[in-house]
């Protein structure tokens, strides 16, 4: 698993990767536990870069992009937010975006 340690790393993964999803978390989230495969599995399957961040220790990002909830999965493109998810992940509609993209 891949860990964003910081807002000033995140900045650094989405300019320089063209589509990447970051999952936040956080320790206590049983969801967040049972989501995390499924967001593994899409990355995969589509080859996108995936990275974790825990929001209880990252609260700038936390700020910076607006999370008021955990689990929640933001897929960026091209360094912009693509697509954002959260508390209810609807995997087929985030698999829909991930295609929206790629085609």
């Amino acid at each position: 698993m891949n860990i964003i340690k910081g807002y000033e790393h995140l900045q650094e993964i989405i300019s320089k990767e063209k589509f990447v999803l970051i999952f936040g978390l956080v320790n206590s989230c049983s969801v967040c536990s049972v989501d995390y495969p499924h967001i593994e599995e899409l990355s995969n399957r589509y080859y996108i870069s995936l990275y974790s961040v825990d929001l209880e220790k990252e609260a700038e990002i936390r700020g910076q992009l607006e999370i008021f909830t955990a689990p929640v999965v933001m897929l960026f493109y091209n360094g912009r937010l693509y697509h954002k998810q959260a508390r209810i992940i609807d995997f087929k509609e985030l698999e829909n975006r991930i295609k929206e993209v790629l085609l």
